[in-house]
């Protein structure tokens, strides 16, 4: 498919194309039906009429010169959006289609908020009762095989249009509470993106290509809500094309399967209704991942056993692999590591953990976010290598600080000698690449901009 994207004049105009086959298709659905409006039981149907319009366009363009050609990722925004607009969410879907949203909060019925990349706004008032709320989280559920009832109050699933969604009922929470992060995916598809977006200095830029382009296996660590998945997308969308890479998930955020052919997902799942049928991601590792033989390995975060299998396939011939993990620096976030991989077997010595962290791990990214006046900012907190350190009896890892972020004055400072003296194991992964490290340095510590 193709990887530029169209102008907005041929956007609409490829949509104009699209929705009346779709409204077509849609209406032969519900005709027959006393009541037409969508029900929450046709979700399905919907969606597969919206992927088929799109599919059945993007067909038409290689036939026909007169049709806009669209980007992978404007055809995924048309279908998220025919289904959204013509689906049974009701109120649910009206808040989704709205431009810009990032993350809607329900306190209930009354209270809640529309998160944006710069502001909050009040929720407006949307459904009638919880009930009719709650039957749309508990089919979503279903669908995914699981329950959402007073056994089960607590669900977190992936909703069609790529959106994730967690809810909890009364009385776990008082009152009840559900949370929907919506993908964002043309916002942010390149590094230059984020530059725009002050997320990450112009410097930063040829260091991160450099490593995506060397395999370096990379952490992005930060809090929740700082853009860890989003930079995720963005450095697997640089993976050379025709690498195979396996994108292994909780729930499905990166989409990547979806926006280039050399991705394919592993997804983990809860057990049954009947307490059955539960694959972990350790088992997504062990049993599935590994054995297809992929080039990289993407983890979307890493939160259980499942490290111990991270930094084995890190030290272990998978160069290039990517990761997400919770943590507040970069120290903080290779401890994580480590108590995440003794989890998996306490037999484990602490030291060889260490060492291995030290052998697999070649940077860290970590990202947070910082409040300014009235102003909140996501923005690249640090970068640091990371190397083995065999001196050490701990079998520490050494972490070099390579950039921090300065709050003052919405800037970085960057330490030059920890880049012109860049661990031995980077310095060879990038000549193995073809990437010379000295035109690297150069063009980081070069770049007059922070």
């Amino acid at each position: 498919m193709q990887t530029l994207e169209a102008t907005a004049d041929e956007l609409s105009q490829a949509e104009a194309h699209i929705l009346p086959a779709f409204q077509k298709s849609l209406d032969d659905l519900l005709r027959e039906r006393k009541d037409p409006r969508p029900q929450v039981s046709d979700d399905r149907a919907i969606f597969g009429l919206a992927d088929k319009a799109v599919r059945d366009y993007h067909a038409a363009t290689a036939r026909s010169s007169t049709l806009p050609q669209l980007s992978q990722v404007q055809l995924w925004e048309i279908r998220q959006r025919l289904y959204i607009q013509h689906g049974a969410l009701g109120p649910l879907g009206e808040l989704l289609a709205k431009e810009g949203v990032e993350d809607i909060h329900m306190n209930g019925l009354d209270h809640g908020y529309l998160e944006y990349g710069d502001h909050r706004e009040p929720l407006p008032a949307s459904f009638e009762s919880e009930e009719e709320l709650i039957s749309i989280v508990r089919f979503y559920a279903e669908q995914s095989g699981r329950r959402f009832d007073v056994s089960s109050p607590i669900v977190t699933v992936t909703m069609r249009d790529g959106s994730r969604l967690n809810a909890v009922l009364p009385p776990i929470a008082k009152p009840l509470v559900i949370t929907i992060r919506k993908q964002q995916l043309r916002r942010f598809l390149s590094l230059s993106d984020l530059v725009r977006s002050g997320t990450i200095p112009a410097r930063a830029v040829p260091l991160l290509e450099a490593a995506v382009r060397a395999r370096l296996n990379i952490i992005l660590s930060g809090p929740t809500g700082t853009g860890k998945t989003t930079l995720a997308r963005v450095l697997a969308l640089m993976i050379p094309e025709g690498e195979r890479t396996c994108v292994l998930e909780t729930e499905t955020e990166l989409w990547l399967h979806e926006l280039r052919p050399q991705f394919f997902s592993l997804e983990e799942r809860d057990a049954n209704v009947e307490g059955v049928g539960r694959i972990t991601m350790q088992d997504l590792f062990q049993r599935a991942a590994l054995r297809q033989r992929p080039k990289r390995i993407i983890v979307g975060e890493v939160r259980g056993t499942e490290a111990l299998d991270m930094i084995h396939a890190m030290s272990s011939g998978h160069d290039g692999s990517l990761t997400t993990l919770h943590a507040s620096n970069p120290q903080t976030a290779l401890d994580r590591l480590e108590v995440l991989a003794m989890s998996a077997d306490r037999n484990l010595a602490p030291h060889v953990v260490r060492r291995m962290i030290g052998a697999g791990v070649d940077l860290i990214v970590h990202l947070s976010t910082y409040h300014r006046g009235d102003q909140e900012l996501r923005r690249l907190g640090s970068l640091a290598f990371v190397a083995e350190n065999r001196e050490n009896d701990l079998g520490s890892p050494v972490v070099s600080g390579l950039a921090s972020y300065r709050i003052l004055d919405d800037s970085w400072d960057w330490r030059r000698e920890a880049l012109v003296h860049m661990p031995d194991k980077v310095w060879k992964k990038l000549l193995a690449a073809g990437v010379n490290p000295e035109d690297v340095v150069r063009e980081v510590l070069g770049n007059g901009e922070s």
